[in-house]
């Protein structure tokens, strides 16, 4: 019986409250899952995030449609946030947010996120391609260009891949209008 942990960490050249708010608004999951999962939350949107929200999605993985019911159980703007997983394809799933300010304009995003399988012990033996899958989905904003909006700006996200043997550096080029912004994300 183990609990395993993703972490991913991003440094957005943009406020924290902008970054915040994008991170925060539901509706741009869709935006920011690999399309091939077929992403779509059921909940009528806008949602009115706060503790206690309930979000419902489906997807699909490999082909078998999932469906996901989250619930915010810790909400403190512009800081960090929390998303439980009360119906999903895992026996536990935490998602924390947190948002730090790194100088006037830049902010680290952090995900951290808490799960467990189903069937332990036996699941356990799965998690190495499961792994590989939470990874794939999580890196995707940082491999793929993407149209994101952000505090009502586009934002072009390009990728850049660098590899060595001791970590995966992922270097985004946010192009904002005529002015380009570096940012920076790693595992941890």
């Amino acid at each position: 019986m183990s609990e395993h942990t993703l972490e991913r960490k991003q440094i957005i050249k943009r406020a924290r409250a902008e970054v915040f708010e994008f991170f925060a608004d539901a509706g741009n999951l869709e935006r920011i899952t690999p399309p091939e999962l077929n992403f779509q939350i059921i909940t009528p949107q806008p949602i009115d995030v706060k503790i206690g929200a309930l979000i419902d999605y489906q997807l699909k993985l490999r082909g078998i449609p999932i469906t996901w019911k989250t619930e915010i159980t810790e909400w403190n703007p512009p800081h960090d946030f929390v998303d439980t997983a009360l119906k999903s394809p895992y026996k536990q799933w935490i998602h924390l947010h947190t948002f730090e300010e790194n100088g006037a304009d830049e902010t680290i995003m952090r995900d951290i996120v808490r799960y467990r399988l189903p069937l332990e012990p036996l699941g356990d033996i799965a998690h190495f391609y499961v792994k590989k899958e939470l990874a794939y989905i999580f890196d995707y904003r940082y491999k793929h260009p993407n149209n994101i909006r952000l505090n009502r700006h586009l934002v072009k996200l390009d990728f850049v891949f660098q590899s060595n043997l001791i970590e995966d550096v992922f270097n985004l080029r946010f192009e904002l209008g005529k002015r380009t912004i570096i940012s920076r994300s790693e595992p941890f």
